[in-house]
């Protein structure tokens, strides 16, 4: 191709990387979505965020709230809540608890 072989061996490991770095990333992605790592993982970090003494319960009336509601599927827990749904979701129906 480029009358070097060194360059051709290259660009053709560059390709074959890319190509089983993109398969694994698939294979990553679908069983994260087939076992709801994601979701679980998401869940855990906000009951940990949002773990307070005074008030039990925080994070399940968090995604209580239509809000967060919305964003979940088939009634599972969301796997990803934006930055703007959190700080909504908390300041309307977790920060007057506070």
């Amino acid at each position: 191709m480029f009358n070097s072989q060194v360059l051709d061996v290259v660009v053709g490991l560059v390709f074959v990387y890319l190509l089983l770095s993109i398969v694994c990333t698939a294979a990553n992605e679908m069983i994260a979505a087939l076992f709801s790592l994601r979701a679980r993982n998401l869940a855990r970090g906000i009951a940990n965020l949002l773990a307070d003494k005074r008030v039990k319960g925080l994070d399940e009336l968090f995604y209580d709230h239509p809000l967060i509601k919305s964003l979940a599927r088939r009634s599972k827990k969301p796997s990803y809540i934006p930055s703007q749904s959190f700080v909504l979701a908390f300041l309307d129906g977790i920060a007057p608890l506070i």
